[in-house]
């Protein structure tokens, strides 16, 4: 139709007839504007649809890769969950059985004093052995030495291990029994380890001795060192007070003797395998 007009037009311009000519161009024009608006707007509604295919392809796979994150974050999740879970259960089986075997070594530590004062006690009578051998003897029978046999077997004059204890000839402690006595009465009885200050220097001024004559003695009697042994007192009754749950750590720490909570903590974890926390929890 537009390329009729067109003709038309040029038809009447060649004869001449100018408003003809005028009316056909003007026609042709606006049919030809007509068609043109019309391939501009079929272009921009095919633009359009593509634009929102193309968005809508982007939505969904923004909501699959949504949607995988989501299950990936969950997934991870459950299995944080799942070992955290396991963690725990292993963590607390095995607190447990520290706490446990604390207990165990209390009770042997116990054991060892009760059979280290009958010890003592025992060696301290063997001047008097000499002299009544016959009371004596009754006496060592009805004792069990420290190892649950009794001393009933021992042959007379070849002495037991506290009698191997005693200084030849004398029927006494030797030195280093005496004063460990005397350590253990300040320190143990006396509760002088609650004293954060105390060291192998002022314990042997307490006790009237020298550095080396005490050191010797602790290690003698406890196979540790003075630190370790003062330090095991203070670990010993920091425990009896971690079972008064309105004590705080920071209190419990002062108490026992530590000064500071990081001390206290930093020994009782390397001791025990678990922190004065974890012990509070787990002894309940």
């Amino acid at each position: 139709m537009a390329m009729m007009l067109r003709q038309k037009a040029r038809v009447y311009a060649v004869l001449n007839d100018a408003d003809q000519t005028e009316t056909y161009y003007e026609k042709h024009i606006a049919m030809r504007d007509s068609i043109t608006g019309i391939n501009l707007e079929s272009q921009l509604s095919e633009m359009r649809t593509k634009y929102d295919v193309d968005r809508h392809i982007l939505e969904k796979t923004r909501n699959r890769n949504y949607a995988i994150l989501a299950a990936a974050l969950l997934a991870a999740a459950l299995i944080a969950l799942t070992v955290w879970i396991l963690y725990s259960r292993r963590l607390t089986i095995k607190n447990r059985a520290l706490v446990e075997r604390i207990r165990e070594q209390d009770k042997l530590h116990e054991q060892l004093q009760a059979c280290s004062a009958a010890r003592r006690r025992q060696g301290s009578g063997a001047g008097i052995a000499r002299a009544t051998p016959e009371a004596t003897q009754q006496e060592t029978e009805n004792t069990l030495d420290c190892h649950g046999h009794s001393s009933r077997n021992d042959e007379p004059g070849t002495g037991d291990s506290s009698d191997a204890r005693m200084e030849p000839g004398t029927g006494t402690l030797p030195a280093s029994d005496e004063l460990f006595d005397r350590i253990a009465q300040l320190v143990e009885q006396g509760r002088a380890f609650l004293d954060p200050t105390l060291n192998r220097n002022t314990l042997a001024s307490l006790v009237g001795s020298n550095e080396t004559y005490v050191r010797r003695s602790i290690q003698n009697n406890t196979g540790q060192t003075v630190n370790d042994y003062l330090n095991s007192l203070r670990l010993r009754y920091a425990r009896e007070l971690l079972a008064n749950r309105k004590l705080t750590i920071e209190v419990v720490a002062t108490e026992a003797g530590f000064g500071a909570r990081n001390t206290f903590h930093n020994i009782f974890k390397k001791e025990y395998g678990l922190t004065p926390d974890e012990f509070r929890r787990f002894s309940s």
